[in-house]
């Protein structure tokens, strides 16, 4: 599969109007191994677990995404923000080395994807959430997961003390029938 690069309405990270991202890897806490080995025990504990494809949502410029590909078949990374899919390949494909062809990059928000339905095994969405529409964005994961897939969503903060995540009962229903059906339950 070659490489994809889409174009989608620029946010306010742009990549090309200044956003220096060696500055910002160089402060932002690093995902230890023992955080992907949790995701990869759970989602690999489940009888329908398959390592097809994930999806790294808000992926930035594919710090998740660079470990997901060393798991999964095919890596789709997304952002919706102005440059980030051309930075995203220049990193992974350029400088880590990871072959295009198992890497998909697509700029676009998490509300609305162009992932087809129920084609994703694990959806990753870290430190993005806040950014979106939350309601929004857990029914898109859950129309691109498989049955028994596996989302994940971090956070550094507790979610009731960021104003911009709504705490609404609609958000929290969402999330509770995203996790059942995840789950199987």
């Amino acid at each position: 599969m070659a490489c994809m690069i889409t174009t989608a309405e620029e946010y306010g990270f742009s990549a090309r109007g200044g956003v220096n991202w060696s500055t910002y890897v160089a402060v932002r806490p690093v995902y230890p191994p023992s955080f992907f080995k949790r995701i990869y025990a759970y989602h690999g504990a489940k009888p329908q677990a398959a390592w097809s494809q994930a999806h790294d949502v808000g992926a930035g410029a594919g710090i998740v995404s660079a470990e997901l590909a060393g798991k999964f078949d095919r890596v789709v990374m997304s952002d919706p923000n102005d440059g980030y899919a051309a930075l995203g390949h220049k990193i992974l494909v350029d400088e880590l080395g990871i072959p295009a062809a198992k890497v998909v990059f697509l700029q676009e928000g998490a509300e609305k994807s162009s992932v087809a339905p129920g084609s994703v095994d694990v959806v990753t969405a870290c430190m993005m959430i806040h950014w979106t529409d939350t309601s929004a964005a857990v029914d898109e994961f859950h129309r691109q997961l498989k049955a028994g897939g596996t989302v994940v969503i971090t956070y550094y903060s507790r979610l009731r003390s960021e104003p911009s995540v709504p705490s609404s009962a609609r958000t929290r229903r969402r999330l509770v029938r995203l996790a059942r059906f995840t789950t199987g339950g």
